[in-house]
């Protein structure tokens, strides 16, 4: 996830059945969501639909439990889950149990689900073939229930000759922060690229304190995933450095990759002296 902060906030939708408010702000979705001694009652909401697989933001209360069937899939944004048997023993995470059970912390229990069976996932070869709906209830406002999202060339964003005519496309945004003092939690888009498409290195020691993640949500053809260097230390040349010095990191459908940044005691981000993020 890209992590940034929208200063500007505009008109906030309060809703009696929800605590979850939903706000737009140019072309994004902003979710405020509660702290965990506010939240009472399991609440989710849908807010996009990509080719069948239903992205929902979800919140559960501590001390509580869900279950979770065969089709639904799990990115923890904040907090720690385990998955349970039927004697709610906790386990580590594990393919055949679909419960999982919630413990009290600082932070409440704030996860995606994706709706869909792996091996059903629909594969294009036309960006423009790919549907997407949104999905928000009635209950919340007619601006953001008419937001329209589309992937766009990513040289629209950023004009760079290495990305001029790539299948590489962008997904703008959703951003997630705490409804009492606007903290700011995530920021999430989502990325399309053609197949045997490079999206080329991503540089961020010019970006403060941006720590991302890729969850992938359609492998096409099984192989792909992410390059990276083992250290911060290696020296990179964007002209020299042959693509055999990185290393490979597949993602198959519904799998994320970890931190690719260092992290120290304290497991928090190592931080240069300006602000930036140390990438392993």
């Amino acid at each position: 996830m890209i992590m940034y902060l929208i200063p500007l906030l505009l008109a906030t939708v309060f809703l009696a059945n929800t605590e979850i408010q939903v706000i737009k702000h140019n072309h994004d979705l902003l979710f405020r969501v509660p702290r965990p001694n506010q939240v009472l009652k399991y609440q989710t909401v849908a807010f996009i639909t990509i080719n069948g697989i239903i992205l929902s933001l979800d919140i559960v209360p501590p001390y509580s439990s869900r279950h979770a069937d065969n089709t639904t899939y799990i990115k923890v944004l904040s907090g720690r889950m385990m998955w349970t048997d039927s004697s709610t023993s906790p386990h580590q995470p594990v393919n055949h149990s679909r419960a999982f059970l919630c413990e009290l912390k600082d932070y409440f229990w704030l996860y995606l689900k994706h709706m869909m069976i792996v091996h059903n996932i629909q594969r294009n070869d036309d960006i423009r073939k790919v549907t997407i709906a949104n999905p928000l209830p009635e209950y919340y406002s007619p601006e953001v229930r008419q937001l329209v999202f589309q992937f766009v060339k990513n040289n629209r964003h950023e004009p760079k000759e290495n990305f001029k005519d790539c299948e590489f496309y962008n997904l703008k945004g959703f951003e997630i922060s705490f409804s009492d003092n606007d903290e700011h939690l995530c920021y999430m888009q989502l990325w399309a690229a053609g197949q045997s498409v490079n999206d080329d290195v991503h540089n961020h020691t010019s970006d403060d304190a941006l720590c991302e993640v890729h969850a992938c949500s359609a492998n096409g053809n099984g192989r792909s995933g992410m390059h990276y260097l083992n250290s911060s230390k290696q020296f990179y040349d964007p002209l020299t450095t042959p693509k055999s010095t990185f290393e490979k990191l597949e993602l198959p459908s519904f799998h994320e990759h970890g931190p690719l940044w260092n992290i120290n005691v304290q497991n928090r981000p190592v931080l240069r002296n300006d602000s930036t993020v140390v990438y392993a």
